[in-house]
């Protein structure tokens, strides 16, 4: 499989938590570090944006990954008493799910799912992904403008049309 780190140490950074995480399925944290994408970029345990993983489609031993990913979450959040899992129980759960069912991964290149929001504007980046979260942080970056017309061919006339009557004050804050 392949994912994106994420951007910054949201959970987990200043406590015991990953450590009571990990045993709660019996396992060791992990000695590899990933490089967060954003502010400081450093180095930390394997946690991953969870919102763009790649994954085999075929079912691995034991079951499909978004299966075992999905009991992983259910499991943890409804039966270990860690704090402020939510938002984050899917982040914190896809490393706990890789290192349970003992999958490899590659580390995605950062393009794959550029998240903009908290990142100093970059304008060299050439994203093919990009993560936003809010329509307000598309403002800065140029990429932008390819991106909604990428968009348009993508979802076709009909729904590119209603997409931009339904989002007019956004494409008319792109256009000004």
């Amino acid at each position: 499989m392949a994912l994106v780190p994420e951007g910054v140490p949201s959970w987990g950074k200043n406590s015991d938590r990953w450590e009571r995480a990990y045993a709660h399925f019996g396992l060791e944290v992990p000695s590899e570090r990933v490089r967060l994408t954003r502010r400081r970029r450093i180095e930390y345990l394997p946690y991953f944006n969870a919102g763009f993983v790649m994954f085999p489609n075929a079912p691995q031993s034991g079951g499909s990954f978004g299966a075992q990913w999905l009991e992983t979450a259910l499991h943890f959040d409804q039966h270990c008493s860690i704090g402020q899992k939510r938002p984050w129980l899917d982040q914190i759960t896809l490393p706990l799910t890789i290192k349970r069912f003992g999958y490899d991964y590659l580390v995605a290149d950062t393009a794959l799912n550029f998240s903009i929001s908290d990142r100093a504007f970059e304008p060299d980046a050439k994203p093919v992904l990009m993560h936003y979260h809010r329509w307000r942080n598309l403002h800065a970056w140029h990429q932008t403008e390819q991106a909604l017309l990428a968009l348009d061919q993508i979802a076709g006339p009909n729904l590119a049309a209603r997409m931009r009557r339904h989002y007019a004050e956004f494409y008319e804050m792109e256009a000004a």
